[in-house]
């Protein structure tokens, strides 16, 4: 069936929410300095979208490190169903901590965090007020080859403080063989009376930690390509970021050189290692980056749909998963768009293999998986790595206050057994007539 015109609608909203300074920042254990300098502006974008037979969808995306649970109350508080409701962060590592359950992450400044709860309530109460006026849009998807991140784990021979040998073991190091999601994915809602974007939602699974100023608030990539975009498209529209599992992927910035007596035997025995470099060498990457995202737009196509939603959320507690999980849990959620995308999502840092477990359960052509949902509580590995003694699947867990974390044997099935149990509750959800 073609899309209808008059079943799809779309409401976007966006707010600047960028600190006043100084501040602290989130996201680098024992980061202790505040920042004093800002080199982007940090948003909160939202959009909105409903189909012939539903309740509308919300999908907001912040320009933080986690979003923590205010979004979410605060959309319960303005009448919006859970399941009905995605919040998700960049996961940049240059703007303040709103999320109090990470402290050691970053503390959380009282003014900020009561600043930015008002700014959440008064863009949901201008989404509810204002739907009615929103225009009819049909949907475009594109997805653009994009080799610009590249898998952070890989084993090596690290360096004590010395700058001498120490027993090889699985470090955070460039590795061109480990798996990658090397695409640039984008849906686009256009006005159908003029063509022009409404809301962009685009994914590319990569970490924001490479801009070189440590004590600078920035939005970092995120901010970057969603100027790129804007500029393309002439108007300040509402540019939603999904982080993909990006848990193990970090920008591709190398340098093959080592410091010290012994540089030229690490670079022999490890390969190139991370290197950011100067502003001048992150800003070439970013605009690569952008380049690609403005080659989505430019080339994303009609997608044909009934604008059907139907929409799932579970809430599944860590101990599922792991032993000495304490009380956190663990989201998951789904908006499904008939015949454009499934888009689902995990409370954690999910890394790029948990991609195949999510395709297990779901099927659709098109399915966006991602994480950085609500309050992450950590990482979630996949099974094979749990030997492997790296950050993804065990060093993290100080940092994220869960020192005794200890995920089972049987991750995997625990994982699928979770996403399994999200289908079923989405499939009792899709409205009449809904595949």
């Amino acid at each position: 069936m073609d899309n209808e015109p008059e079943t799809v609608r779309c409401f976007a909203v966006c707010r600047d929410i960028t600190p006043d300074l100084p501040i602290s920042l989130a996201g680098y254990f024992g980061r202790v300095k505040q920042s004093n300098t800002v080199v982007s502006p940090l948003e909160l974008n939202l959009a909105v979208i409903s189909g012939p037979d539903a309740e509308p969808v919300f999908i907001l995306q912040g320009d933080v490190l986690s979003m923590g649970m205010i979004p979410r109350e605060a959309a319960r508080a303005a009448g919006i169903p859970d399941e009905r409701f995605l919040s998700v962060a960049s996961h940049t590592h240059f703007a303040p901590a709103v999320d109090e359950a990470l402290p050691l992450l970053g503390s959380v400044d009282t003014q900020y965090l009561s600043r930015f709860r008002e700014i959440l309530t008064g863009m949901f109460d201008e989404a509810i007020a204002k739907f009615e006026t929103a225009q009819a849009c049909r949907f475009f998807y594109s997805e653009v080859g994009c080799e610009l991140a590249i898998n952070r784990r890989k084993v090596i021979v690290p360096r004590n403080r010395f700058g001498w040998p120490k027993i090889p073991r699985m470090s955070n190091h460039p590795n061109e063989k480990g798996p990658t999601d090397n695409f640039l994915k984008m849906i686009v809602v256009r006005r159908v009376s003029d063509g022009l974007p409404v809301s962009i939602l685009w994914s590319f699974a990569c970490h924001p930690v490479a801009y070189p100023k440590m004590l600078s608030v920035t939005s970092e990539f995120i901010g970057h390509v969603r100027e790129r975009l804007r500029k393309t498209v002439g108007e300040k529209i509402s540019v939603v970021y999904l982080p993909g599992l990006m848990g193990n992927q970090r920008p591709r910035l190398l340098s093959p050189n080592y410091p010290g007596l012994l540089g030229a035997f690490f670079a022999r025995v490890n390969g190139p290692r991370f290197h950011c470099g100067s502003v001048e060498d992150w800003e070439k990457w970013a605009n690569l980056l952008a380049d690609k995202a403005a080659s989505a737009l430019e080339t994303a196509a009609p997608i044909e749909t009934t604008g059907r939603l139907s929409a799932a959320h579970i809430t599944v507690p860590l101990a599922n998963f792991a032993a000495g999980a304490k009380t956190r849990e663990v989201d998951f959620q789904v908006i499904d768009i008939e015949g454009v995308a499934q888009i689902v999502s995990v409370s954690a840092e999910p890394v790029v293999e948990l991609g195949a477990l999510f395709k297990q359960v779901f099927t659709a052509d098109r399915v966006l998986a991602t994480g950085y949902t609500d309050s992450i509580f950590g990482y979630i590995p996949v099974t094979s790595m749990l030997a492997e003694k790296g950050y993804e699947d065990m060093r993290f867990r100080t940092a994220f206050s869960l020192p005794s974390l200890k995920f089972y044997n049987d991750l995997n099935d625990r994982f699928v057994k979770s996403l399994s149990a999200l289908k079923l509750k989405l499939d009792g959800c899709k409205p009449q007539g809904g595949n």
